[in-house]
């Protein structure tokens, strides 16, 4: 690919994955449906212990939650751990998928990355949206699971189908490479629009949009526009990338690719209530860049 070469792109994937494998991850991220308690809310304390003592899975996971993102002691962490484990075993498919989170990262439990994949699989299978993207992520880097590139683009494809950023991302990302799929560019670049849409952004959008402006800075799967590419690398944030469109463009066409990113940004309000929407979650903090 024109001053983006597959090889380059695959080490910088490489090295951008390497944090995960290593380091606590996992953190905060929003929850899959409307319906689900996110965790942030006022809480009566002793009244959620009561339905939760008496079997509630619901208030069981709302228990773990504000022990997870609470002061986050080993004490609290064991205890969201043990209202987690309680609420899972019911099923519940957002207490599976932090319980999944838990083993992940080592909060409240001792790191193990196989009983994470336990846990991602079944809150995956009961439909939990972000643990099918990280089962997805686990079979793809042979964490917990034997690598399987099928297995995690199944589940990606399971995810992204329903709205998760990062999951649009990764299967773009399949598609500009060819990894594992044929190379298409014009799936890649629908699957970053889908990203780059999301408002908040809780790391795929960003990325999305940054994807998507490097595919119209060299013209693949959509035409070349460098108005449009710079306005995505301003709206996610990617200075080195916007200078490098700049370089290939007009103060006018600066100009009017200024005035799109700050229209896109005002018709894409970011919700003024979100929910745990303090840390992002993505697992590729960091941009491709045009090279």
């Amino acid at each position: 690919m024109t001053g983006h070469s597959f090889v380059a792109e695959t080490l910088m994937r490489i090295l951008l994955m390497l944090p995960l494998l290593f380091l606590p991850f996992l953190l905060a991220q929003e929850n899959d449906h409307w319906g689900v308690p996110c965790g942030n809310e006022s809480l009566d304390i002793p009244a959620a212990r009561q339905q939760a003592e008496a079997g509630d899975p619901t208030a069981q996971y709302l228990l773990g939650m504000h022990y997870a993102f609470g002061i986050q002691n080993d004490e609290q962490l064991a205890q969201s751990v043990f209202w987690f484990r309680k609420s899972a075993e019911q099923r519940y498919s957002e207490a599976e998928y932090r319980l999944g989170q838990a083993y992940a990262s080592g909060r409240g439990v001792r790191n193990d990355s196989k009983m994470a994949a336990y846990w991602f699989r079944r809150a995956a299978e009961d439909g939990a949206v972000n643990a099918q993207f990280w089962l997805g992520l686990m079979y793809e880097n042979g964490r917990g699971v034997k690598r399987n590139r099928q297995q995690s683009l199944k589940w990606f494809l399971k995810a992204a189908k329903q709205g998760n950023s990062d999951a649009q991302v990764s299967l773009g990302q399949a598609y500009e490479d060819g990894d594992g799929v044929p190379q298409d560019y014009v799936q890649a670049a629908e699957w970053y629009r889908k990203a780059a849409e999301h408002v908040p952004d809780y790391g795929g959008a960003g990325q999305g949009r940054n994807d998507l402006g490097l595919l119209y800075l060299d013209g693949f799967g959509i035409p070349q526009d460098y108005v449009e590419s710079y306005k995505w690398f301003a709206l996610a944030g990617v200075t080195r990338n916007m200078d490098e469109a700049a370089k290939r463009m007009t103060q006018d066409q600066i100009a009017e690719a200024q005035r799109r990113a700050k229209a896109w940004a005002k018709d894409h309000p970011v919700p003024v209530a979100t929910c745990l929407n303090s840390v992002s979650n993505s697992p590729i903090p960091n941009p491709r860049l045009a090279r």
